[in-house]
């Protein structure tokens, strides 16, 4: 970023103050919130975000602008968007926008399936200070008990993630003795993808922040031409862009980001060129639980996202 825009985000001494002209590209322009744009503004087009004076907006007057700003006790989280219309106006006469209809590709259908909790002595078997109280009421359905105990978002999503995967490997075996050819599973923690891995075994290709760099094109390669290899396991940071992985037309979520950018990046892998069959994205859920959390944060996102580069914006 520094090497582009440089230093101070000002242009001054990035590659961007050489060129008489800089085209932005990205599919994900606005990961989190409006506050990602910043950066490029300020650099690129600083009469964009001119504050009150002559001088364009530091970081954090343009984050309060069109961000929910506020003090969490630790430090200024940022939430949501506000201003969403007046952003849209400014950056509208720069900004081209192209809809993934005109690539002519089939159509994409995304949804939610609900998956019951498997195996929950053995998934809080490895903390400390977990009651049989705890796993009994868990055991019954309430999952507020075991939110009550981890309060750290982290252990939250591990134990949600560990807890659905047995059942999910159970169901995704099932659909492909019934007839499906091939899925692609992305996750987030290892500890998920091995449960995945130990239930499809050989039969599986992975990729995800372990396998090495050389590595990564041969798991793309079998998952696309060996036929006796009929899932794609991957983590959604480390195989979430840049490959393609067509030979499927069904995605299953096993664990989501809050993050839009990072889940739509992700469901892309099957949902490109050279796909020719309409695809189906799922996100697997456990009611009741932090997964419910994740996904509407992720879906507010990207409603706050959507509203700053829509075309009629009000």
């Amino acid at each position: 970023t520094q090497a582009l825009f440089g230093k101070k985000c000002d242009g001054s001494d990035g590659l961007v103050s050489k060129a008489e002209r800089v085209f932005l590209l990205s599919g994900t322009p606005a990961p989190n919130n409006p506050s990602d744009m910043w950066t490029m503004l300020r650099a690129c087009a600083p009469d964009l975000i001119m504050a009150k004076g002559d001088k364009p907006a530091s970081f954090w007057p343009f984050a309060k602008r069109y961000c929910e700003v506020r003090d969490n006790g630790f430090g200024m989280e940022i939430k949501g968007g506000r201003n969403l219309s007046e952003l849209n106006k400014r950056i509208r006469p720069f900004l081209l926008k192209r809809d993934k209809s005109i690539a002519d590709l089939p159509p994409l259908r995304v949804e939610r399936v609900n998956v019951h909790a498997s195996g929950i002595r053995k998934a809080l078997s490895e903390y400390e200070g977990v009651s049989e109280h705890i796993v009994t009421a868990a055991e019954k359905g309430d999952f507020g008990a075991i939110a009550k105990l981890f309060s750290g978002a982290p252990e939250l999503r591990q134990i949600t993630g560990k807890l659905k995967a047995p059942s999910l490997a159970e169901q995704l075996q099932t659909e492909i003795e019934s007839g499906v050819d091939k899925l692609v599973v992305m996750g987030f923690h290892v500890s998920v993808l091995d449960v995945l891995q130990d239930r499809f075994g050989d039969a599986c290709a992975r990729l995800d922040g372990s396998t090495k760099a050389a590595d990564h094109d041969a798991a793309v390669q079998r998952f696309q031409n060996d036929p006796e290899v009929k899932v794609f396991l991957g983590n959604y940071l480390a195989a979430g862009t840049g490959i393609t992985l067509t030979a499927a037309s069904e995605f299953v979520f096993a664990e989501s980001s809050t993050i839009p950018g990072e889940n739509e990046q992700a469901m892309m892998r099957i949902h490109r060129h050279g796909q020719n069959k309409a695809c189906r994205v799922r996100f697997a859920t456990l009611s009741g639980s932090y997964d419910e959390a994740v996904q509407a944060a992720a879906v507010r996102r990207a409603a706050v996202i959507e509203k700053i580069f829509e075309k009629d914006a009000k």
